[in-house]
């Protein structure tokens, strides 16, 4: 049985070709430490079954889309925690349009004709509003404003600061029968001390040491053992399902997928099917018990395994003739570091989850041990630190919240100026990774459009103020 046939408009990948999760595995490096993340990522769900669960999921926690027309009405949005940059605003929003199960609640919302992208996270509508715990028309930090060619991730949205839409698995893609990028994996154990890019953010520094958020894998098999694999599944499996799942797992060998977020659960994520019900209806890809497992939630067991599982080096160590450069790098990995001023921290970074209720904040055991999807108890985000250690995790009273990084009309003639004063302070012999420090200095040292006068660590840690400079020096500090 063949897939369904295609619609007559052809589906477009989102994102530019050198967004790395568009960039095919093939030829990339692997990680030094691939065999130590592969059995992170093997010991991520809290169970004893030798296949592990590793869930295909469309329904809760994900995404699901709706995308814009003439017709659809604005309405303003509130944040109820500030968090964004949509509250205040309007948007525009269909009553119809409802989030995805969970505690979660999350929304993707695009304008195929402008490009636009909404990631809401936590939303209700009550008739006249759009509230969100956090809510975010994607655009700025050095990227385009468009889904269509933006190559960068998105601070403030999901758990690695990479916007909803990356990664996501739509029908579509399984209709045309390919899948041309990597796929998202939220899990449970994420990293508390670092991040790989193209992540743009630690999201729980209280947790231990695990897998960092923006860790890319793949299954390393060929394209007869997945058929082998397939051929293996109970028999009442439609050949619909069977195709659907053959899609899936070859862009996990093609493409793989990244660690995007921290969830109860680890699960590939499908578009939902709160949005997209009779689209996987149509491809066989709705849960069914079949001999005491479900499909295709449960259709990786016996694909996953260990020794097939491998990691590569972050996007921003790509070897290839476009390189991706990740413009959120940790400040530490700059040699002069650019601070704000504490008085400029007022609104968050990223997206942090409300508490959600104790059977949520851990993995549980449901139908043969698949887990839940519910994310785990919130920690406050901030920034890297080296300070941080492995101690267990501990619940803030509430969230710290730090300023988005907004960008303004002069921004390019600012960043100019802060390169210019580096060079000036040592001399002229440095010279900063453009891509990199330019979009570092862009988030740091602008805030609402206010400039903030940085100060300077060099090696010795001792700070730099501007009446330590030299007359030439000083005058390029003034911005």
């Amino acid at each position: 049985m063949a897939l369904p046939a295609e619609s007559s408009e052809e589906y477009i990948r989102p994102y530019g070709d050198n967004a790395p999760w568009n960039i095919p595995v093939d030829g990339l490096e692997l990680n030094e430490e691939s065999d130590e993340l592969a059995q992170l990522l093997w010991n991520a769900t809290a169970t004893d079954r030798d296949d592990r669960n590793f869930n295909i999921n469309n329904t809760s926690y994900t995404y699901p889309v709706y995308e814009v027309s003439e017709d659809t009405p604005y309405y303003p949005v509130e944040s109820t925690t500030g968090w964004g940059n949509l509250d205040g605003t309007e948007m525009p929003y269909d009553p119809s349009w409802l989030p995805a199960p969970g505690s979660d609640g999350q929304i993707i919302i695009l304008d195929p004709e402008t490009g636009r992208e909404w990631n809401l996270w936590q939303v209700s509508f009550d008739g006249t509003t759009v509230s969100v715990s956090n809510g975010n028309l994607v655009e700025g930090m050095g990227g385009s404003d468009s889904y269509f060619d933006r190559e960068i991730g998105f601070a403030p949205s999901r758990g690695a600061g990479i916007q909803y839409l990356a990664m996501l698995v739509r029908p579509e893609e399984i209709i045309q029968g390919v899948i041309e990028h990597a796929l998202s994996m939220p899990v449970p154990n994420t990293s508390g001390l670092e991040y790989l890019a193209p992540a743009t953010k630690i999201e729980y520094p209280d947790h231990p040491d695990g897998i960092p958020e923006g860790t890319r894998f793949s299954l390393d098999v060929t394209y007869e053992e997945i058929d082998e694999h397939l051929a293996s599944l109970p028999d009442s499996l439609s050949d619909q399902t069977i195709e659907s799942l053959r899609v899936i797992m070859v862009a996990m060998k093609d493409y793989g997928w990244f660690i995007t977020d921290t969830s109860g659960g680890t699960h590939i994520q499908l578009e939902s099917t709160v949005s997209a019900q009779e689209e996987w209806e149509a491809l066989g890809m709705i849960d069914e018990d079949h001999g005491g497992k479900v499909y295709p939630r449960d259709a990786l067991d016996g694909l996953m395994t260990l020794d097939r599982i491998v990691a590569y080096v972050p996007s921003d160590e790509y070897d290839i003739e476009n390189p991706v450069t990740d413009p959120l790098v940790p400040v530490d990995d700059l040699d002069v570091l650019v601070e704000v001023a504490e008085e400029t921290v007022e609104e968050p970074l990223g997206e942090t989850p409300a508490p959600t209720q104790p059977d949520e904040a851990t993995p549980t055991d449901t139908v043969d041990g698949a887990n839940e999807m519910a994310d785990p108890e919130p920690v406050t985000p901030q920034a890297p630190s080296a300070d941080t250690t492995d101690e267990p995790e501990e619940q803030p009273s509430e969230p710290v919240e730090d300023k988005p990084m907004p960008r303004s009309k002069g921004h390019e003639n600012l960043i100019d100026k802060i390169i210019g004063f580096f060079k000036k302070l040592l001399g002229g012999e440095w010279e900063p990774h453009d891509p990199v420090f330019t979009s570092k200095a862009s988030a740091l040292v602008e805030t609402d459009s206010e400039m903030v006068l940085p100060h300077v660590e060099l090696d010795d840690g001792v700070p730099i103020e501007p009446d330590e400079l030299s007359d030439e020096a000083s005058e390029a500090w003034v911005i």
